[in-house]
């Protein structure tokens, strides 16, 4: 059975020192992970602040199977860890599934790997057709041999449609895309959008899709 990666989106207080253990919002933090990591079928975890907008966390979570993740939410503890944690945030978490290629998808997270995250959100307005998802597909995926091939400083990549139906504020509801690469550092992966190379595949891309959201994300393992 393939492992599912959810990808949770955390917006936190102003000036939320959770790296800090010694504080109340440090204190939560740290709860939050070990509940996390003591659930039956909890794989990976990797959590990191957005580089683009600290105030931002990304937590992703590899489970055995769908299921493992539903009986968590399910079981008498969830109530509870939600309630811990939404002391520390201005919103409640957005959450979402997909099923990684490469899967499992590590490489791609893991800091020893990839020193820095780039992830993509890609939405297509609905309603958008099996066919429509194969042909993306084919799109991104020699577009990802591309960049593993030219760009320097790039790591690994991982990728997947999301299985909940998503609302973007610009074209309403969507199917979601997720792609993440990893890369040395952000100035490689900035150096590598500045390239002919970039420049002359990225439009195939850019013309398929209805909006997309990206971010840089240090990630730390737990």
């Amino acid at each position: 059975m393939a492992t599912v990666t959810q990808l949770t989106t955390l917006s936190l207080k102003p000036d939320t020192s959770i790296e800090d253990p010694s504080t109340e919002a440090g204190r939560v933090w740290n709860s939050t992970l070990e509940i996390i990591a003591e659930q039956k079928g909890r794989e990976h975890t990797f959590w990191g602040r957005e580089v683009e907008n600290s105030s931002v966390v990304h937590l992703h979570i590899n489970w055995s199977s769908i299921s493992s993740r539903q009986a968590f939410v399910d079981s008498p503890a969830y109530k509870p860890f939600v309630s811990s944690l939404s002391t520390i945030l201005t919103d409640p978490p957005v959450t979402c599934c997909t099923t990684l290629d490469p899967n499992p998808a590590t490489a791609v997270f893991a800091h020893g790997t990839s020193p820095v995250t780039e992830l993509c959100t890609f939405y297509f307005a609905l309603p958008f057709s099996l066919e429509a998802q194969s042909a993306f597909d084919e799109t991104i995926t020699a577009f990802s041999a591309r960049v593993a091939s030219k760009a320097e400083g790039y790591k690994a990549t991982a990728s997947g449609w999301i299985v909940e139906e998503l609302d973007n504020p610009n074209i309403g509801k969507s199917k979601g895309f997720f792609l993440a690469y990893g890369w040395k550092s952000i100035d490689a992966h900035m150096r590598y959008r500045d390239t002919d190379d970039f420049k002359e595949t990225i439009g195939g891309i850019r013309e398929k899709f209805g909006a997309v959201t990206m971010c840089h994300v240090i990630f730390k393992e737990l």
